[in-house]
């Protein structure tokens, strides 16, 4: 039995007649080879050409049958854009076991082109096909379901919710796998809903994952949180305590990303209800390992800004107090968000929830101060302007009893937040510092004060002359290769002191440089 390109659609459709009367363990090689043929047909003619492959395919083996439906998958591809679902159709019922072979049989007449039909016809057109794809196996049932899913919106507004509806309870039969891509479909499409449908919609998709395993749940319910805004805004909390996490016992590592994707949610409830949201996730990471409640805690302290500028306090303040559970290592990552924080609370708020902090930072282990105390320092300049003195002298005073490289680490970082502390108090701040490091080893001094020498630039100008020289005569109680150094900090930011006092300063500080060893002296003046 051959067929030839050009015989035409009768010719294909006559090589089909032949092939049936084989015994049905025989067909499937001729059928195989018949099917490849399909996309040589006249476009008006694949479709039937498809059934007919299909019809002469019943009652075989089951793996004939499979291997004829990969055959038919591909080819169905070739069919014009309005027959595709049509030819998926004589797939799914094929690989189902649904075709009889009967000349002159039709798949059952469904309109898969929903948003063509008359907008009467529509929702019994979608039903149409819920029906008649019951009896397929899941793995097609989930491609229909998902395009009829795909089609809710060209259904009419009040149709949409039974249509919705009657999708999730399909579902319900899927192996785990298929009903989580179903419901993930599902979930897409909440916003095309009535508002009042929505909720509803939220809890149902919700009902159908307690058997779906940890990583399906985690999928199904973190694409649910996404679509939490999608709500009306009254329904917000509501959708978000109807996800009952406690109630899953998922592992710690899934149960922490919902929690974090639940910690993003809070922007986009009501007002009155983001803290309580917060204050129960709080409650809820509790129970999980410590790696995994500080990715909790941490995702929760990007979301302060969005609580009520009253409540940012409050929030920020359970936050840090959570956060003195987790090992010292996690405190210190945590307060470095909650640092950054500080700038978006109320200018009211922010020394309360510095000093805060700064007392969390004082029980921490001495080797791992500076660093929290460095991420500290650099919110200084959004405090207040009359609480910059106070927490600049926060962050100093402690670096004084610790080792000299951290103590030259706090004292160097401060230098560069000079520019941040308002003008009257820059140059106490700067005396504070020269003073401090009189008591560190020599090159730990000259470290500290070549920092101050760069930040003359940040004083008001007539306290440059006064910095300028307060470091130039310190500097003279140093060994000459730390002198030097300072020297030619100085020298390079001379620029910065006011025209009328440079040649002067310039002159006592050339006069010093003349007092170093010459190849010092020349290092310095090069």
């Amino acid at each position: 039995m051959t067929y030839e390109a050009d015989a035409g659609a009768r010719g294909f459709q006559a090589l089909c007649s032949d092939i049936g009367r084989l015994p049905k363990n025989h067909r499937i090689r001729p059928l195989v080879e018949a099917a490849r043929k399909i996309r040589t047909l006249p476009e008006v003619d694949r479709l039937a050409g498809l059934r007919a492959v299909a019809r002469q395919g019943a009652g075989m083996l089951p793996e004939h049958r499979t291997e004829l439906a990969a055959v038919m998958d591909r080819e169905r591809h070739s069919l014009p854009a309005p027959e595709v679902m049509h030819g998926f159709q004589l797939l799914a019922m094929h690989s189902a076991g649904l075709i009889p072979q009967q000349e002159g049989w039709r798949e059952p007449e469904l309109h898969w082109h929903i948003d063509v039909q008359p907008d009467a016809e529509r929702a019994a057109a979608f039903h149409e096909i819920v029906r008649e794809t019951a009896g397929w196996l899941p793995e097609h049932r989930v491609t229909a379901e998902r395009f009829l899913a795909g089609h809710l919106s060209s259904l009419p507004v009040e149709e949409r919710t039974a249509a919705f509806e009657a999708l999730v309870e399909r579902s319900k039969g899927m192996p785990a796998d298929c009903r989580e891509v179903m419901l993930t479909e599902l979930t897409a499409r909440i916003g095309e809903l009535p508002q009042t449908s929505c909720l509803g919609a939220f809890v149902s998709i919700r009902d159908q994952v307690d058997d779906l395993g940890p990583v399906g749940q985690t999928a199904v319910l973190g694409n649910l949180m996404r679509r939490v805004g999608f709500l009306p805004v009254d329904d917000r909390v509501a959708g978000l305590e109807a996800m009952r996490l406690p109630e899953l016992n998922l592992p710690r590592e899934q149960e922490a990303a919902l929690l974090q994707r639940a910690a993003s949610c809070i922007r986009s409830l009501p007002e009155s209800g983001r803290l309580s949201t917060m204050q129960t996730i709080l409650t809820e990471c509790r129970e999980l390992d410590t790696r995994h409640r500080f990715e909790v805690l941490n995702s929760l302290a990007n979301e302060i800004e969005h609580l009520p500028a009253q409540e940012q306090l409050a929030g920020y303040r359970a936050i840090q107090s959570e956060g003195k559970g987790l090992p010292p290592a996690l405190q210190v990552e945590l307060l470095e968000t909650l640092a950054w924080g500080i700038t978006k609370l109320p200018r009211r708020d922010r020394l309360p929830a510095f000093m805060g902090n700064w007392a969390q930072i004082m029980d921490l282990p001495p080797a791992l101060a500076p660093e929290a105390l460095c991420g500290l320092m650099q919110r200084i300049g959004n405090l207040a302007a009359e609480d910059h003195l106070g927490g600049f002298e926060a962050v100093r005073v402690p670096s004084m009893n610790m080792a000299p490289d951290a103590q030259l680490e706090i004292l160097t970082r401060l230098a560069r937040e000079i520019a941040h502390v308002a003008g009257p108090n820059r140059m106490a701040c700067f005396n504070a510092l020269r003073t401090q490091c009189m008591n560190l080893p020599a090159q730990h001094q000259a470290a500290a004060l070549k920092s101050l020498a760069a930040s003359i630039s940040h004083l008001p100008e007539t306290d440059r002359l006064a910095g300028f020289e307060a470091i130039r005569a310190q500097a003279a109680d140093l060994p000459p290769e730390c002198e030097a150094a300072v020297l030619k900090a100085l020298k390079q930011n001379i620029r910065w002191l006011p025209h009328a006092n440079r040649l002067a300063a310039y002159n006592t500080l050339e006069a010093q440089i003349e007092e170093l060893p010459p190849e010092l002296r020349d290092w310095v003046l090069m």
